[in-house]
C-alpha cells in the first residue's frame, strides 16, 4: 500500500500530541484525589502526602521539637511554607477536612492520641508557624489545629504566638505540622483530561484533512 504525504502528516501529529498526553495520563495522579495518610505499624498517623491547600499540593509531617529546630531557625518569614495568616489558616483547615478524619485507617478525628507524636487521650494540638515576630517579641505567629475528644465547637483552629525555643516534646498534646511543597503536582482530573484530549484530537483531525486537501490539489 502506498503511503501518501497526508498519511505522513497524520502520523507526525499523532506522535507530537498523543504520546505526551499518554505519558501524562500514566505518570500523574488526578487532581481531587484524597491525600495518602502516613500511618505507622502501631496505627498512629504521623503525616500525609498530597494535601490540597488552595489547589496546590503539599506533604506534611507531625513532629516534635522547637520552632527553631524544625524551621531553619524560625527567625525569617522565608523559613515557613505558609507566610501569611490566611494561608496558614487554610492549611489548618485542610488538615481538619482532609487528614484528621475517622476512616478505614483509624479514627483520627475521634481519638486524638492516634495522631503521632501526641499521646494525650483528650487533645492534640498541631502548630503551623507562618510569621517571624522579631527578637523583641521572641515568638512566631502560628495557626493551631486542635483536635479534642467529643468537641462540638465548629471553630477548631486558632491564631496564637509560640516561643522560638519551646519544645513540643515536653507536652503530650503538642506537635508541629511541618509542610513541604509536593515536587510533582497532580495532573487535572479525568473530566479536564477528556476535554484536553478531545481538543488535541480535533486539532490532529483538522491538520490531517488540511494536508489531504493540499495533496489532492497538488495531484
Amino acid at each position: 500500500m502506498t503511503t501518501t504525504p497526508h498519511m505522513h502528516a497524520l502520523h507526525r501529529y499523532l506522535m507530537i500530541f498523543l504520546i505526551p498526553l499518554t505519558a501524562l495520563l500514566l505518570t500523574g495522579s488526578p487532581v481531587g484525589a484524597a491525600p495518602i495518610l502516613q500511618i505507622d505499624a502501631s496505627g498512629q498517623l504521623y503525616g500525609a502526602t498530597g494535601v490540597d491547600v488552595d489547589g496546590t499540593f503539599y506533604d506534611v509531617q507531625f513532629l516534635n521539637g522547637t520552632c527553631s529546630e524544625l524551621y531553619n531557625g524560625c527567625d525569617e518569614v522565608s523559613d515557613f511554607t505558609f507566610r501569611t495568616g490566611p494561608e496558614a489558616q487554610r492549611a489548618a483547615e485542610a488538615l481538619l477536612s482532609l487528614v484528621l478524619l475517622d476512616g478505614a485507617g483509624g479514627d483520627f478525628d475521634s481519638l486524638p492520641y492516634l495522631t503521632k507524636p501526641c499521646s494525650d487521650v483528650e487533645v492534640c494540638y498541631l502548630i503551623i508557624p507562618y510569621n517571624y515576630e522579631g527578637p523583641e517579641e521572641q515568638g512566631a505567629e502560628a495557626w493551631v489545629v486542635w483536635n479534642i475528644v467529643k468537641s462540638n465547637d465548629e471553630d477548631r483552629t486558632d491564631d496564637q504566638r509560640i516561643p522560638y525555643g519551646y519544645d513540643t516534646g515536653a507536652e503530650p498534646y503538642l506537635a508541629f505540622a511541618v509542610w513541604s511543597l509536593q515536587t510533582q503536582q497532580p495532573i487535572p482530573e479525568p473530566t479536564t483530561l477528556l476535554l484536553l484530549s478531545s481538543g488535541l484530537l480535533g486539532l490532529v483531525g483538522y491538520r490531517w484533512r488540511q494536508g489531504r486537501r493540499e495533496g489532492q490539489h497538488i495531484g
